[in-house]
């Protein structure tokens, strides 16, 4: 039995095609939200963020300290805008969200550099977003040998040799693990959602569907919904459009 049908499959063309012409908003949703997404992702998405928000919180401010400052500037990755003066600004500048990374220069820094004692520096950064962090603290990675490279030199030479003269400490917030899928999947879920926004115009029900949707819970079914039956009814109907 030949199921599929040249026939039919032209008809229902011809049909959506003259369905289409007369409803002037779903063609433009059908044509217009492939076109945001096409700029969204492929220009106004930056996978390689630069520039990031840094703050500094520096209880010694030697001259090494401030090279690996710039150096972390120059970089391209940080952007120091401001400067700290106790721990309790640390976590909230984070928590807030008014930093992406906190650089913390312990006291007698540069005593202890010179001693060789390797002090240690750390760099608390909101990982929430690990695309936005990773590539900026694979950078930092090189300023271990190159920041202090000037600075390190005369009868301070010496401590170039082997690894560098400090260390650096990366404390990743929020999501130490960095695990990509509390931000990948949020946005596979508003660009799935976006499915209902073009419905198939054979359907005639479609915006009444959407309409009931707003109204319920997306997780059916819960104890608090006030009509079970009207929530898997619409849940239904949204299945069909995004499984064909």
């Amino acid at each position: 039995m030949n199921v599929f049908s040249w026939n039919r499959f032209i008809a229902v063309l011809v049909k959506e095609f003259v369905q289409m012409r007369r409803d002037r908003l779903t063609f433009a949703m059908m044509v217009g939200v492939p076109i945001i997404q096409l700029i969204l992702f492929g220009f106004a998405i930056n996978s390689d963020p630069k520039a990031l928000p840094t703050a500094v919180l520096a209880a010694d401010n030697s001259i090494f300290s401030r090279s690996f400052v710039r150096a972390m500037e120059n970089s391209g990755y940080f952007r120091v805008v401001r400067q700290l003066s106790s721990e309790a600004e640390v976590s909230r500048v984070l928590t807030e969200g008014q930093v992406q990374f906190v650089l913390t220069i312990p006291e007698n820094f540069a005593r202890k550099l010179v001693r060789g004692e390797r002090p240690v520096l750390l760099l608390e950064a909101d990982a929430t977003d690990p695309a936005a962090t990773s590539n900026a603290l694979a950078a930092l990675t090189n300023l271990n040998q190159t920041a202090l490279t000037r600075d390190l030199s005369g009868g301070l030479a010496q401590l170039q040799n082997g690894q560098p003269p400090y260390e650096v400490r990366v404390h990743r917030r929020y999501n130490p693990e960095g695990v990509t899928q509390y931000n990948i999947v949020p946005g596979l879920i508003g660009v799935i959602l976006t499915t209902p926004a073009t419905p198939d115009s054979s359907t005639g029900s479609n915006a009444d569907a959407i309409k009931r949707l707003a109204r319920i819970d997306l997780v059916w079914p819960v104890p608090h919904l006030p009509d079970p039956e009207q929530g898997a009814e619409a849940m239904k109907e949204v299945a069909g459009w995004l499984v064909p």
